[in-house]
């Protein structure tokens, strides 16, 4: 963690220079100086499969990518998986580095990388049988909605949730562990009307459970949104680490690299 790591006095010093080195099928660049010893960056994360994932051999597209991109500098990637809202908590208090995946207005304390990492869509999702479709905020007081507690889903969703508050009967917000799993639960037993969850997180929990992508009916999706990562502001490397991250993702050949690695979890 942050504190035991800041004892030790860590010495990664990040200069970014014109020159770039080769990795697997993309560039970075220049390795960063003062790193000969192994340094490690901890993370926070949520089981958020495709991109993050609770498992040892399939970490997921965002663990495999970053930490493709920072083994060769002898940069650790050491990933936490936590429910969403304790990984926001432990990042803002520096119990983390940071965190992985970050959706801007998630957590506006953190020091937020600005070049995104990659994508992603969340959608709703109904029973089979229903025919409410989503066509705005406005209509979303139609149904009983279940998604995820401080979770970005945008500003004009994150606003409404807001305004909705803890005690609205039309919103289920839910944390802890699996939440896409207990939404679709929630939706099969008819406690809700919809929930929202990502597109390609949604469609690996249903065959994850046993389940096919015609057992929800999809009602509309929001605009892609990017997602970035995000540094604890006191972590000594954190705005070195998130310019030298900027470059690194930019560079076409690693974002071939990014894709190439998403074609595994599809």
């Amino acid at each position: 963690m942050l504190n035991r790591m800041a004892h030790c006095r860590l010495t990664l010093t990040f200069k970014l220079l014109a020159a770039t080195a080769s990795l697997a099928a993309g560039l970075l660049p220049a390795p960063p100086a003062g790193a000969a010893e192994p340094t490690v960056l901890h993370l926070g994360a949520a089981d958020w499969c495709p991109y993050t994932c609770d498992s040892p051999t399939q970490p997921g597209i965002v663990t495999e990518y970053l930490t493709a991109l920072l083994k060769p500098h002898n940069i650790e990637l050491k990933v936490s998986v936590l429910p969403w809202s304790r990984a926001v908590k432990a990042a803002e208090a520096g119990q983390l580095n940071g965190l992985i995946t970050l959706v801007e207005g998630e957590a506006p304390q953190l020091l937020m990388t600005t070049t995104a990492t990659m994508s992603h869509q969340d959608c709703f999702y109904t029973t089979p049988e229903s025919e409410w479709r989503f066509s705005g905020v406005m209509n979303l007081d139609e149904i009983r909605l279940g998604a995820i507690k401080n979770y970005g889903y945008g500003e004009a969703l994150d606003a409404y949730i807001t305004d909705q508050g803890d005690l609205s009967t039309r919103l289920q917000l839910l944390s802890g562990d699996n939440p896409d799993q207990r939404l679709f639960s929630m939706l099969r037993n008819y406690r809700i009307d919809a929930y929202i969850s990502d597109r390609y997180v949604n469609s690996w929990q249903l065959k994850n459970a046993g389940f096919r992508d015609t057992d929800v009916r999809s009602g509309g999706c929001l605009t892609d949104l990017p997602f970035f990562m995000g540094f604890y502001r006191k972590f000594s490397q954190s705005d070195a680490l998130a310019t030298w991250l900027n470059e690194a993702l930019a560079i076409p050949g690693n974002i071939r690299l990014r894709d190439a690695i998403a074609q595994k979890y599809r």
